[in-house]
């Protein structure tokens, strides 16, 4: 009888959880930044890893993926790890496939590396060009060429 009560307990915290990660992908998709706010000021971690659209990412990556640029400011603003990978993807990768110019560019400016690269070797430029967004593969290719010649020029000194 206890495991039977301790199992209905499992399902039920188990299908709380994924409403309530529905209601986050929702409010991501409508840009319901208030709805957002409200879920991290409840003491949610921001880089928790979400299971949304049957892929486990973060509300991050999800938001770049979507193309959300103020949702991906805010996320940022509020801590989001512009590094942070899951299953060897960052929210960088996800922004050249939606090829969401202003995401890939906050992306970016926090810091994120054109450099990192997927489990299948490719990085942000190449899943840009995959996906034919030919402005964020441009964008990318000219970062990764500043970031290369950086670490040349540091490597003369």
């Amino acid at each position: 009888m206890k495991y039977a009560i301790g199992f209905v307990c499992s399902l039920l915290l188990c299908a709380n959880a994924l409403f309530a990660q529905r209601e986050l992908q929702q409010a991501v998709d409508q840009t319901d930044t208030r709805a957002i706010k409200e879920w991290i000021s409840a003491g949610n971690e921001v880089n928790s890893v979400l299971y949304l659209n049957e892929q486990k990412m973060t509300m991050l990556s999800y938001a770049s993926l979507a193309g959300k640029a103020e949702v991906v400011g805010l996320l940022l603003n509020r801590g989001a790890d512009v590094h942070a990978k899951v299953n060897f993807e960052d929210a960088l990768m996800f922004a050249a496939r939606n090829g969401n110019m202003e995401v890939i560019a906050l992306l970016l400016e926090a810091g994120a590396n054109p450099m990192n690269e997927n489990r299948d070797g490719k990085c942000a430029r190449d899943l840009a060009n995959d996906h034919h967004n030919t402005s964020a593969y441009n964008l990318l290719k000219e970062e990764t060429e500043k970031r290369v010649n950086a670490i040349r020029a540091r490597s003369l000194k």
